[in-house]
């Protein structure tokens, strides 16, 4: 009998209910297709290559805290307290130092700046032409967990409570660190200068270095500047001048005096999710609306330039569910995800769709999740595997991670394998797409990889894959297993020495997938040998019968299902 892997995994609280797992292997429908002999194939996840890697200093924290893909195609990595400018060879240059925690950082741009929060009441700006890295200290800037960049203006939460911020229009990085010269006055005109604008003159004198302006000459005396770069380092009241030879003529006598500096934030730019009082733990945006995500409810707000404050509530759009763990929220297009809370509970993964929100999680995993110590770390990333989105939902103090493929709409187990075949949380803490290449920082180490579906190791580290069957019965009656035949792609493996094979193995339950026997040992076939059938014989009696296969090998593989040989008994 052909036995498919169909139903999805992880359905049942139950094994006796439904006792499918997936370990490390995703599901592709294989309904458009009308030669394939099975309506489901699965594959194996990615594994990970080493790209790169940071020297963390002795006693920081070597955690990858964020990845950052900027509008100008350039990356930045977080590695503990370090920020680092990612080369397109993975060479890592310093550009700044901030706290070092636990925490996700969280970073965006407008094209010329980069602004990077960490939870704290800090914030950091780049320039993104520079890689200069300074301090936001606008007294305006209150902090926060995340930041965006939406419609012109970053968009900041304020931590610990239910409003949110934003910066003035397309800042700069001199702005955002508090060294952009604003206004300035001409304190003396000079004379003998050459009627005309001259453009980008250097500027001298002050305290500091670098600015320049656009100078107006009318009666050979000065009448109009503007500065066109602020440079750093000025402080207010520098007398700065310029040389005659730059705004014509042998005149002499101009100086323009600093009277303020310009600022990034307008202390009255600031709102509140308003219809509850629940404080804002998460931002994300989509399709140019701003979901405002409280621990309770959430609120979708829209750009609509009003005078008083540019972004206004979508009419309509409020959701009676909040999130339990800021870091799980994240995005993929037009899809929202995040580990869901509310007034009656918690534990629930929810997928945003338009101005409402489905649930994505079945009972065996709410099950799972609500069984863990704790919850409230989760961090959710996105990342594209050959035509396959996925949504990974990491759980470090649990020690492991759930994978949803948007394609299929099923789950599996993601997890890394130890020297000892236990299984724990993925190495991946955060992700980006870069230059054709998914990358994935590890969480403990400073490591940066390539998140590759032709790669069938971790970081050279052996990949186990297991997968369950469906439960087989015969309306209670008894059967006797003569053959089971895995359908499975195999022989992939470059040639090996004659003595050198990689084994899969079955087991089976015969207590509704409670618990299992001993695995008993086949071969998947060594390099071209494309015919080799992992084939069990003489497999004994059982009522209700769970097949399981596991496998680890560092070549391609695939599994469609099983031909099962059994005979039915009479009681």
């Amino acid at each position: 009998m052909k036995t498919p892997l169909v139903g999805n995994p992880y359905q049942g609280r139950s094994p006796i209910a439904s006792a499918q797992t997936a370990i490390n292997l995703y599901a592709e429908s294989n309904a458009e297709s009308q030669q394939s002999p099975f309506p489901f194939t699965e594959y194996p996840t990615p594994g990970t290559l080493l790209f790169t890697t940071a020297v963390v200093p002795q006693g920081a924290n070597g955690k990858c805290r964020c990845l950052y893909r900027t509008s100008i195609d350039t990356a930045y990595v977080v590695i503990g307290p370090t920020v680092y400018f990612m080369a397109t060879n993975g060479a890592l240059v310093f550009v700044g130092s901030i706290a070092d925690q636990p925490n996700q950082v969280y970073m965006a741009d407008n094209g010329q700046v980069v602004i990077l929060v960490d939870g704290t009441t800090s914030g950091y700006a780049i320039d993104i032409n520079a890689n200069t890295f300074g301090d936001i200290i606008d007294p305006s800037f209150y902090g926060a967990d995340f930041v965006l960049f939406l419609d012109t203006f970053f968009v900041f939460n304020r931590p610990k409570t239910n409003q949110f911020y934003i910066s003035l229009s397309l800042i700069s990085y001199a702005q955002a660190v508090g060294i952009a010269i604003g206004t300035g006055s001409i304190t003396a005109a000079g004379g003998l200068y050459t009627n005309g604008t001259y453009q980008t003159v250097p500027l001298t004198g002050g305290s500091g270095v670098g600015a320049t302006a656009n100078i107006i000459v009318s009666g050979a005396v000065v009448t109009g500047v503007t500065i066109d770069n602020p440079g750093q380092g000025y402080i207010v009241g520098d007398v700065l001048s310029a040389l005659a030879a730059n705004i014509g003529g042998t005149g002499a006598g101009f100086q323009w005096t600093v009277d303020s500096f310009e600022l990034a934030f307008d202390p009255l730019d600031i709102a509140a999710k308003s219809g509850s009082a629940d404080p804002i733990i998460a931002l994300l945006a989509t399709h140019q609306n701003l979901w405002l995500i409280g621990a309770l409810t959430t609120e979708i707000w829209i750009g609509t330039g009003a005078a008083d404050f540019f972004f206004q509530q979508v009419q309509g759009a409020y959701i009676d569910h909040g999130c339990v763990a800021p870091y799980s929220a994240n995005n993929q297009d037009v899809l929202t995800f995040w580990l869901m809370q509310d007034r009656q509970g918690q534990g629930i993964i929810v997928k945003g769709v338009g101005y409402d929100i489905e649930e994505i999680s079945t009972p065996y995993i709410v099950a799972q999740i609500n069984s863990y110590q704790t919850i409230t770390d989760a961090i959710g990333f996105c990342f594209q595997v050959a035509d396959h989105a996925f949504y990974a939902l990491v759980f470090p103090t649990a020690n492991h991670a759930w994978l949803y493929d948007l394609k299929s709409k099923q789950w599996c187990e993601w997890l890394y394998t130890d020297d000892d075949g236990n299984f724990n949380r993925p190495l991946a803490n955060c992700a980006m797409f870069w230059q054709e290449k998914n990358i994935v920082g590890d969480f403990a180490n400073g490591n940066i990889y390539i998140l590759d579906f032709n790669t069938y190791t971790d970081n050279a580290q052996p990949i186990s894959r297991v997968r369950t069957f469906p439960h087989m019965l015969e309306d209670g009656d008894r059967v006797i297993y003569k053959q089971f035949i895995a359908s499975m792609q195999v022989g992939t493996a470059a040639p090996q020495e004659p003595d050198v094979d990689f084994p899969i193995f079955l087991s089976f339950s015969d207590d509704g997938g409670i618990t299992y026997g001993q695995p008993i040992e086949q071969s998947l076939g060594e390099g071209g040998q494309f015919l080799t059938q992992p084939s069990w014989w003489r497999l004994g009696m059982a009522r209700d019968r769970v097949f399981k296969l596991s496998w680890s090998a560092p070549f391609k593989t695939a599994l469609n299902g099983a031909f099962i040989e059994y005979e039915k008994l009479r009681s």
